[in-house]
């Protein structure tokens, strides 16, 4: 007969198998679900859906489950691209007022993630373009940021990103959802489409979007922005040394189609 201090011990080993099965299972639903909710995000505001229960998912989004998820730059900047797009899209569909200063509206922590309270300037200098300092021009590393900022942000900005983000203005490009694997194609095809529409070219001068002002160290600087962007996108040809000029930024409040 089997005694009741190996009945009670096997009662215990399958009691904690059964607990330690279903804390795994639900770490794998929440790592599989994180990036699935970014692009869920910007699908429900296109189809004029309610989002609460979205806010809802950010808000209670295990934070460490989500850093070993997010474990390739990819990863991190569909997550967060895609996060940041749905929320200024959501923010200022309920409220436009919001828009009315800009400097409170990025600056102020209004996000739930992860149990985190963040702002837009968060996750578009701190994670996103790796900590930058946002008026350093891209080239100067902020070394003060929050402990949940370094373990999300990417390893270095790309230029790139400045195609993908859109902070709720005419002057931004418009709104994709972004997928891991086709990322860098995509962003890519919204870097080569912005240059066309917003650059002019008139000899040797090119007059190029703001944003490689804004943030030349992310573009590389000038031997950046001709090298990398406007002969890659034939957007001046490859003997051409161009006299770069900015031009203006149009901040009227316009919200973005999606794009899928």
């Amino acid at each position: 007969m089997i005694s009741d201090f190996m009945k009670n011990t096997c009662i215990l080993f399958l009691s904690l198998f059964l607990l330690q099965s279903c804390a795994e299972a639900q770490q794998s639903k929440s790592n599989e679900d994180s990036i699935t909710l970014s692009e869920s995000f910007l699908r429900t505001i296109a189809a004029k859906e309610d989002t609460q229960e979205i806010l809802e998912r950010y808000a209670n989004l295990d934070a460490v489950s989500l850093e070993k998820e997010l474990d390739t730059e990819e990863k991190k900047l569909v997550f967060w691209i895609n996060t940041y797009n749905a929320f200024i899209q959501d923010f200022l569909i309920k409220d436009p007022s919001l828009y009315e200063d800009r400097g409170a509206f990025f600056g102020k922590d209004r996000m739930a993630i992860a149990g985190e309270s963040l702002s837009f300037d968060d996750l578009e200098h701190g994670i996103i373009r790796s900590s930058r300092w946002k008026l350093s021009l891209g080239y100067v590393r902020n070394p003060f940021v929050p402990k949940f900022i370094r373990k999300m942000r990417t390893e270095k900005p790309d230029g790139h990103v400045h195609f993908a983000l859109n902070c709720g203005a005419i002057s931004c490009p418009p709104v994709r959802i972004y997928h891991v694997g086709t990322l860098y194609a995509q962003m890519d095809e919204s870097s080569k489409i912005f240059l066309e529409r917003s650059a002019k070219i008139d000899g040797e001068e090119v007059t190029v979007t703001p944003l490689m002002s804004w943030f030349r160290g992310d573009f590389g600087g000038k031997k950046g922005i001709v090298n990398d962007f406007l002969i890659p996108y034939e957007i001046i040809s490859a003997d051409l040394d161009p006299e770069l000029s900015f031009g203006d930024y149009d901040w009227t409040l316009s919200l973005s189609e999606i794009i899928d």
